[in-house]
């Protein structure tokens, strides 16, 4: 079962999830591709919005 694993923000759960500057859920639909991202949080770290935006160095 997943639900002791995803599905809600918890102590021990997995967490990828973005940080917004607004709620989408309260805002009128035209206005959600105007809700800034600060940060992304995946897999436990904390990426800073800067630093997605950076390209990828060629391997």
């Amino acid at each position: 079962m997943l639900e002791d694993k995803v599905g809600s923000i918890e102590a021990g759960k997995f967490a990828d999830f973005a940080v917004l500057d607004a709620d989408p859920q309260t805002i009128p639909a035209i206005k959600i591709k105007d809700v800034a991202v600060h940060a992304t949080v995946l897999g436990g770290k904390v990426i800073p919005v800067l630093e997605t935006k950076k390209p990828r160095p060629l391997n």
